[in-house]
């Protein structure tokens, strides 16, 4: 008695995608833990059909990702993977290489910026909003920005602080599945 093999398709139904998704993730960040620990460079991104992101990576995400995208380690000619030369022609339209970018540029957002969005970002630079005004002197006052009382802002500002709580969100929701995964890898060493 042995394993069955399965054949390996995609999984037509959302529900049963969703629950094998759910079950085999914590697997597969263990996996790619036991890979880092070993040496190796490695970015895990998966993304939900609702589009939450779950990530992993070592040395950090951003790094791994930025150098399959703009092939910055550059290696000898004949040394260069067939998984690097796949990224750097794959088409700048790509949904995956759009979801990896905004991952990424996600991540990379430390917590002095607020995790604003990246468009709520360029209006704030373009003067078209006072979100970045609010921001600091809710910071500077030793508040929380996100216990800010919303009945007097503008609906601009709504928005904003609505796109602002959800970057917020899924950062707190990537840092808490690291943390799992990181947990779980060390329950199995016990």
């Amino acid at each position: 008695m042995g394993r069955r093999k399965i054949k390996i398709e995609p999984i037509i139904d959302k529900h049963n995608r969703f629950i094998c998704f759910s079950k085999r993730r914590a697997g597969l960040f263990k996996k790619a833990n036991q890979l880092a620990r070993r040496g190796f460079q490695i970015a895990v991104l998966a993304f939900t059909e609702s589009g939450n992101a779950f990530v992993y990576g070592s040395p950090k995400v951003e790094e791994v990702v930025e150098r399959f995208l703009h092939n910055s380690d550059a290696t000898d000619g004949a040394g260069s993977s067939k998984a690097t030369e796949s990224l750097s022609k794959a088409p700048e339209d790509c949904k995956e290489q759009e979801q990896t970018e905004k991952v990424s540029s996600e991540s990379a957002e430390s917590a002095q910026q607020k995790d604003v969005s990246r468009e709520t970002k360029e209006r704030a630079e373009d003067g078209e909003d006072s979100w970045n005004s609010l921001s600091s002197a809710l910071t500077e006052s030793k508040h929380f920005w996100w216990n800010s009382s919303v009945e007097n802002l503008s609906l601009k500002n709504l928005l904003q602080f609505k796109s602002a709580l959800e970057a917020l969100l899924t950062s707190v929701r990537i840092k808490a599945d690291s943390l799992l995964v990181e947990q779980d890898f060390l329950a199995g060493f016990t």
